[in-house]
Parts: C-alpha cells; sequence; structure tokens
C-alpha cells in the first residue's frame, strides 16, 4: 500500500460518519493520535508502553494522547500536542487523515481518534515522565485471528473485551480496552470494511465501526449521571 491509497481509503470511510460533535459536560475531553507509518508496503501503527508512574493507567500500551488544555483546542491540535510532548512528533511531520467518532475511557474521559500519517523515518524524542518506549504493529495484526475474547460486565452490560499480545524483546506486552478498540477499527477501514467486532456481548459478532462507537459512547455516558450537550 502506498501514502495516497491509504488516505483514500480513510477519507472515504470517515467522510461518510454522521455528525459526531456532542460533550457530556461531566465527562473530561480528550483526543488521542493514531500515527500510521507504511513500510515496505504494510502500514504499521505506532504504540507507546505508558511510564508506571503514572496516575492513570499506569505501565499500560497506549496512543499518544491526553486531555484538552481548554475548550476551545480542537480534538486534532490536542492529539498533535500530546503526542509532541510524549514522543516528540512534530506538527509538521504528521499528515492528518481523519476523526473517528468519541469512546468512553475511564476515568470519566470522552477520547476522540485522530488518525494520521507520519514518515518512516521518524524517530522517538520520549518523554521519560509518560512513556517508557515506542514500538510499532503491523494494522493486519488486529485483523488475524486468534485475538482472545473475554467478556466483562460494564454498567449492567456486557463488553466484549480484547486482547492482542505482542513480543517485544525481553518482554510480553498485552495490548486491550480502548487502543486495541481503535486499533482494530483502523485496521478494518485500511482494509476497506465497515464492521468491527462487536463491544457489546449477547447480539451479532461484528456492528459497524460508526454504530459501535455511538452506542457504546452514549449507553455509558448517560449511566454516568451528568447532563449532555448535542
Amino acid at each position: 500500500m502506498d501514502e495516497q491509497m491509504l488516505k483514500n481509503l480513510v477519507f472515504s470511510f470517515t467522510s461518510t460518519l454522521g455528525n459526531h460533535d456532542f460533550r457530556y459536560h461531566h465527562l473530561r475531553q480528550s483526543s488521542v493520535l493514531v500515527p500510521l507509518m507504511i513500510k515496505n508496503k504494510e502500514v504499521f501503527v505506532l504504540l507507546t508502553k505508558r511510564s508506571k508512574n503514572l496516575r492513570t493507567h499506569a505501565g499500560a500500551v497506549a496512543l499518544p494522547g491526553g486531555v484538552k488544555d481548554s475548550c476551545e483546542e480542537s480534538d486534532v491540535d490536542t492529539a498533535l500536542r500530546e503526542a509532541e510532548e510524549e514522543i516528540g512528533l512534530q506538527r509538521k511531520d504528521v499528515t492528518i487523515l481523519g476523526v473517528l467518532p468519541p469512546l468512553f475511557a475511564s476515568p470519566r474521559t470522552t477520547v476522540v481518534p485522530v488518525i494520521g500519517i507520519i514518515n518512516s523515518s521518524f524517530t522517538a524524542n520520549i518523554n521519560k515522565d509518560e512513556v517508557d518506549y515506542v514500538f510499532y504493529v503491523a494494522l493486519k495484526d488486529f485483523r488475524a485471528k486468534p485475538i482472545v475474547q473475554r467478556e466483562f460486565n460494564f454498567y449492567s452490560r456486557r463488553l466484549n473485551i480484547y486482547y492482542l499480545s505482542k513480543e517485544l524483546e525481553d518482554n510480553t506486552l498485552i495490548i486491550y480496552g480502548l487502543t486495541i478498540c481503535i486499533c482494530i477499527a483502523v485496521a478494518v477501514i485500511v482494509d476497506g470494511g465497515h464492521s468491527m467486532p462487536a463491544i457489546f456481548a449477547g447480539g451479532s459478532d461484528e456492528v459497524g465501526i460508526e454504530t459501535g462507537f455511538t452506542e457504546y459512547y452514549h449507553y455509558i455516558a448517560t449511566q454516568i449521571k451528568g447532563p449532555s450537550k448535542l
């Protein structure tokens, strides 16, 4: 795959999305960057191993990102600022391809995935206060079997929880939660698809990406009491 093909695939999906410019007042607003890199015609995603000293999600595998500085900051600007702070990725070195509907992350946070392309020559300049190291995973790995699935009770609904294990030198890394959900969705989009494994258990095995994201987000956000702004 070349860069233009990747751009076309992401644009063809994101351009059909509805208006998801809504926010729940009682949730913090954040976004993550999904940094895609093409090497030898194969698409990879850059992931981080979060510092064990962080207050939330310490030691977890994640996408670069964080909470908005102000309500005036856009989702794209937040993702780019956080990526620069965490891994030294300059804004000028990212081509934004599109934005996916928001998801919910604990604790009480809205997360907007922002998809971008970075150059294959990028070398991370890691902020050790936030990130232990970065690594790359081929997107096709998120479409391959087996991805371990479990069910988990969450606000009176059963969720499908997906896990992907990756060996990295002497470490076994587990990619799970919001991160794997976003990576699976992006892998489907890059394959030209529109449906991903279901987030909620007990129904269809697959669901449209837009439907799955918005159903999950709105259900959890409304279970955590507070007003919404549409």
